[in-house]
């Protein structure tokens, strides 16, 4: 452990330690070039293999930039020790914050977070070569001061050694039992669908406060002939619309080629379902709006329709028309017709010839062509 005032690389002044684990420990610190506070990541290995791969690992995570994920510094080495400098995200991690209240998120913030969340792992997914997070938990999450989600990756330093698996002397791999899936359990390879499992696992504890039944639990009842524990998943989750449940259910099969086959078809088919089902708030009253107002229904300006993604507290404005339009404005204002050929004002004769000037709207007299006559 380092002890706080320890100054590393001759830049990074420690102030504390956030989380220790088996291999390692998180610390906040002070950047004394900018002033500037930071996380440094701290792995314990010594292996020149496994040196190597940190270093590109290193320079992999400083390449990405995604709104949910922290920005990556700048790595160095120093004794023993392999450091990750990060962004720092204050506040309690979503497993924290659930331990503390004894129960679940607001549903409309946890699908909120489940989009953002899978766009992430889209733009994850979809690199070359794809990168395969493994370690999808509520503890790994954490929220901006805007409340947007941030997904971290301190598995090493925060994981209870009890959860740490070394395989060999070069290869180390880790899972947390709720959120992992069976082939990550079973150390027989992850992929994206892993991915997929781990979220909607995390997506269960975040809107019930209760952990998911663990894959091998899950794996025990079939072999027993039992019913799989995640088998009603609507009636588990009374908080969203059953179409909601389906699409996690789906993502948390136990054979990776039942679930979705990437990100966005599961963002896709979870907007579907938001869509169909809409989602009630249990934010109580005096809540606030965590989004931008929804689109109007265009056959009624005074009518909000809810939007796929938009979440809202009981402050938002309450659909027309049990709150009646601005005075001098008709619910549904109709649109004047015109006549095809208005007439025009007439005009006074022409005092010269007598006759009428031609106009819209004023009758001309039939009145065959004269003949020119001859010039004599």
């Amino acid at each position: 452990m380092l002890a706080a005032n320890t100054l590393l690389h001759n830049r990074y002044l420690i102030i504390r330690q956030l989380g220790q684990g088996g291999m390692g420990a998180v610390y906040l610190a002070t950047d004394q070039t900018f002033g500037s506070t930071v996380a440094l990541k701290e792995t314990l290995i010594t292996d020149d293999l496994l040196r190597k791969a940190f270093e590109r690992e290193a320079r992999l995570l400083n390449s990405l930039h995604h709104a949910a994920l922290p920005h990556v510094f700048d790595y160095f080495f120093e004794s023993n020790g392999q450091f990750l400098v990060m962004q720092f995200i204050p506040g309690e991690d979503l497993g924290q914050h659930m331990k503390k209240s004894g129960r679940g998120f607001d549903p409309q913030l946890v699908l909120k977070w489940a989009d953002q969340l899978l766009d992430l792992l889209d733009y994850l997914h979809s690199h070359e070569p794809p990168i395969v997070h493994r370690d999808i938990k509520p503890e790994n999450l954490k929220l901006t001061a805007r409340g947007d989600i941030i997904l971290l990756d301190f598995g090493l330093a925060k994981g209870a050694v009890d959860q740490m698996t070394l395989v060999s002397n070069k290869s180390l791999f880790g899972y947390t039992p709720h959120y992992a899936p069976f082939e990550q359990v079973r150390g027989t390879g992850t992929d994206a669908r892993s991915d997929l499992y781990s979220l909607a696992a995390t997506i269960f504890h975040l809107l019930t406060a209760t952990l998911p039944p663990d894959a091998l639990t899950r794996a025990e009842s079939a072999l027993n002939g039992e019913p799989d524990p995640l088998a009603n998943l609507p009636a588990m989750l009374p908080m969203v619309p059953a179409q909601v449940s389906y699409v996690l259910q789906r993502a948390l099969a136990q054979k990776r080629d039942h679930r979705f086959a990437n990100a966005t078809e599961m963002r896709a088919a979870l907007s579907g379902a938001i869509r169909a089902g809409g989602v009630q708030s249990s934010v109580p009253p005096g809540g606030t709006l965590v989004e931008p107002p929804p689109a109007t229904n265009p056959n009624n300006p005074w009518a909000q329709v809810p939007t796929v993604g938009h979440s809202y507290s009981p402050t938002a404005a309450p659909v027309y028309p049990s709150n009646p339009p601005p005075p001098g404005y008709p619910s549904n204002p109709p649109t004047p017709t015109y006549p095809s050929n208005p007439p025009a004002p007439a005009y006074p004769s022409n005092p010269q010839y007598g006759q009428p000037q031609p106009g819209y709207g004023v009758a001309q007299p039939s009145v065959p062509p004269t003949q020119p006559q001859a010039q004599g």
